[in-house]
């Protein structure tokens, strides 16, 4: 076989070179685009997870650029600061726009006892049939009354989606009210509809609040209790308070005051807050804890116009103690008492801890 010349053989290495270069520059490539694939699926996902599922992302190597529209500078920094989480990604490039409206972005929610209003505009006709939606789901019994314009100028929808629903789920809380959602701030105003409906309010606000939004004015008026009762009660090693306070410094006056007064019981707080509160009612209460502090189990009951002590006295003195109460009530309050004495003789009770069961959020 003839010998291939120096020539031949520097072509067949140059060829095989070559050869080789193209084999790795294609791996290379096929694994770049498969690595900018994975990014681009992490930071889509990104972008859902933090509520921006409108932008666009291109990824070129491991670089990210962001394009699209906002609401606000916070927007823009906080999903540029969301991207930068994504594993793999190198450096974020921001090409957002700040969508700029000469007026808000406004929806309005109105309950009143037979109608709920929605007034305002949407983004486009799916979140006009959604909140429709929201509104016959938390209303059953209501007529729905609406006049939503469409108005595509609202570069979030996701996230405004999800203040409009809170807004409108905690007007279930009221017998009336109403709820406005400007761009993002929200404002509330109504009157609780039930027993335990203003502090439902409360703590919604105060621990519900979507992150999507701002609550900028919340205004809550207790509902109105008819009558207006109030209870304390020793029951054992508790004293159960229960019935109707006017406001939160109330809950908390009382409770510490019946800490005070039986330091070995447990404080159970049952009360609401309500409405309707007789005049003088803080110093029949206190008299009323009093009073109880005299028994060795039984109730003390404070209506709108009359206080009623029933149970059993520590003792002889204590029962007088009990019905020489009956002069030191406010005005306006008559004074019943059936209280026996007491067939055993003072026991000190086993000592625990004093807490309390419910513990409400402060009034905005």
């Amino acid at each position: 076989m003839k010998a291939r010349s120096p020539g031949v053989r520097r072509r067949v290495w140059i060829i095989g070179f070559v050869s080789l270069a193209v084999i790795a520059g294609v791996a290379v490539l096929s694994a770049r685009a498969a690595i900018e694939a994975e990014i681009q699926s992490r930071a889509a996902e990104k972008l859902v997870e933090a509520g921006y599922s409108w932008l666009d992302v291109a990824v070129t190597g491991r670089d990210v650029v962001l394009k699209g529209a906002v609401f606000s500078e916070h927007d823009k920094d906080r999903v540029e600061a969301a991207l930068r989480e994504v594993w793999g990604v190198g450096n974020v490039e921001s090409q957002l726009q700040v969508a700029v409206r000469e007026e808000p972005y406004t929806i309005s929610m109105t309950r009143s006892d037979d109608e709920l209003k929605l007034r305002g505009s949407v983004p486009n006709e799916e979140a006009r049939k959604t909140i429709i939606g929201l509104a016959n789901a938390n209303f059953p019994g209501l007529d729905i009354s609406t006049k939503l314009k469409i108005d595509p100028n609202m570069a979030e929808t996701e996230r405004w989606l999800t203040g409009v629903g809170f807004a409108l789920s905690q007007l279930k809380h009221v017998s009336s009210g109403r709820s406005v959602l400007a761009d993002t701030d929200l404002s509330f105003e109504g009157r609780a509809a039930k027993p335990g409906a203003y502090e439902a309010l409360i703590t919604a606000f105060e621990e519900e609040t979507p992150q999507s939004i701002s609550v900028r004015q919340m205004r809550v008026q207790p509902p109105k209790a008819e009558p207006f009762t109030w209870t304390v009660q020793l029951e054992g090693d508790r004293v159960i308070l229960a019935g109707y306070v006017p406001n939160d410094d109330a809950k908390i006056w009382m409770t510490s005051l019946a800490e005070r007064l039986f330091p070995n019981a447990d404080i159970v707080d049952q009360t609401f807050i309500a409405k309707g509160e007789p005049d003088d009612w803080w110093d029949a209460a206190e008299l009323a804890v009093q009073a109880l502090n005299h028994l060795r189990s039984g109730s003390v009951t404070l209506g709108p116009s009359e206080v009623t002590v029933e149970g059993v006295a520590k003792s002889l003195d204590a029962q007088r103690a009990i019905s020489a109460l009956k002069d030191a009530w406010p005005s306006g309050f008559d004074f019943k008492a059936s209280v026996r004495l007491s067939q055993q003789g003072p026991a000190e009770r086993p000592r625990r801890k004093a807490s309390t069961a419910h513990t409400w959020p402060v009034q905005l």
